[in-house]
Parts: C-alpha cells; structure tokens; sequence
C-alpha cells in the first residue's frame, strides 16, 4: 500500500500486523494510519504501531521512474529509515490554474 504523505511516498504492506485484515479501508492523518477494521494505529514511515502494540507494519522499498510508481514485492523489509521515502512528482497544471499553489494533502493509494 502507497501513502502520500506532503508529497513523500511511503510503501507498507496492507494488512494490519499479523492478521489478514486489510488497511487500505483506514484513513491517514498526518504520517499515522489507523486501521479500520480495530483502530490500531501506525507511523506509516517506520511501521511501527503508536497505540502500545507489538505488530508493526513491513515498510517495503518505493520508487519513481519516469511516469511509475514501482514497489518492491517479494523482498525483505526496509528497516525504517529517510531513504525509504521517495518525493512524490507533482501533478501535471490544470488548466486555468497557473500561479495558483495547492495545500498538500494526505492520500492512500489503492482505494
């Protein structure tokens, strides 16, 4: 699962720690994503759960190659670090929109 968080994207795996449970239902704010189905929370940049549990997050390798998001599938996890992120490109101008900035905003991939 992708997360754009003020434009740094950050990959982890979409189930909620041990279980097979989903999180891309889960909303995000800030860098935290709670997950849906029980409301545990995690960083999205280390995968580490902030609400006291033990379970954390994979945080798998993302990058940008010319128009492609690519995740690694089938590797070993990241430990936590900067280089995990990569910055997301920004989105092509509307039309009508030049000079106009926009506040970035939080978004899961894959809804």
């Amino acid at each position: 699962m992708i997360v754009n968080v003020d434009g740094q994207l950050h990959a982890v795996t979409n189930r909620c720690g041990d279980t097979p449970l989903p999180l891309h239902f889960g909303t995000v704010q800030g860098t935290e994503l709670r997950c849906s189905w029980h409301g545990c929370r995690y960083d999205v940049r280390t995968g580490k759960r902030l609400d006291g549990g033990t379970e954390h997050l994979s945080v798998v390798p993302v990058t940008i190659e010319g128009d492609e998001i690519r995740v690694a599938v089938g590797v070993e996890p990241l430990e936590a670090c900067p280089s995990t992120a990569v910055r997301a490109p920004a989105p092509p101008a509307q039309p009508g929109s030049e000079g106009a900035a926009e506040a970035p905003s939080d978004e899961v991939a894959g809804r």
